[in-house]
C-alpha cells in the first residue's frame, strides 16, 4: 500500500479516533485508534496533548537507538507533522550532518547540512510550508572522527 495522504478525526465519546489513508490506487482505508490507558503513552502533540489525547504509543515518533557508533539515536517530532518537524539526533563525537528528504517517488525534495556536536542533543527544524501532505523519507548521514553512520525513517506530513 503506497500512502499519499493521512488524516485523523477528533476522538469520539469513547475516546476512539480514526486514521484515514488514501492510496495511490484510489482506495481509502480507515483504521480505528483505540484509547490507551497507560502512563507510558506519549500524548499526541498535534492536538496539543492532554489526558483525552493519549492515543499513540511513544514508539510512534520512530525513536531509533543505534547502539554503538557515531550516531547514538535519532527521531523526529511531531510525526505526523503539520507546519514543521524537528529532527533530533545525538552523536558520540562531533560530525558533519547531512539531512536529505525524499518523496515517495524517490525524488530529493530537500537537503541541508549542519555541523553537529557530540554528546548533546542536536536539533534541526524542517519547515513544511512548501511541502504537500504525504509521506516523506528522511535520510540522516553523519561523518566525523573517521567514521560515518546513516539512518532512514519516514515522516508523515498532514495539512
Amino acid at each position: 500500500m503506497t500512502s499519499l495522504a493521512f488524516s485523523t478525526d477528533v476522538p469520539d465519546m469513547n475516546n476512539r479516533g480514526n486514521l484515514y489513508a488514501v492510496t495511490g490506487d484510489g482506495l481509502i482505508y480507515s483504521y480505528i485508534l483505540p484509547y490507551i490507558e497507560n502512563a507510558d503513552v506519549e500524548p499526541y502533540l498535534q492536538f496539543g496533548g492532554g489526558s483525552h489525547h493519549r492515543n499513540f504509543q511513544q514508539k510512534a515518533i520512530q525513536f531509533v537507538d543505534m547502539g554503538e557508533g557515531l550516531l547514538a539515536q535519532c527521531y523526529n517530532y511531531p510525526n505526523p507533522a503539520r507546519e514543521y518537524t524537528n529532527i533530533r539526533f545525538e552523536l558520540s563525537d562531533d560530525a558533519e550532518a547531512n539531512i536529505r528528504i525524499y518523496d515517495l517517488a524517490g525524488r530529493l525534495v530537500y537537503e541541508d547540512n549542519m555541523q553537529a556536536l557530540g554528546g548533546v542533543a542536536n536539533e534541526y527544524t524542517w519547515e513544511l510550508d512548501n511541502f504537500p501532505s504525504g509521506v516523506y523519507h528522511c535520510r540522516l548521514e553523519v561523518n566525523g572522527s573517521g567514521s560515518s553512520d546513516v539512518q532512514l525513517w519516514n515522516i508523515a506530513v498532514v495539512k
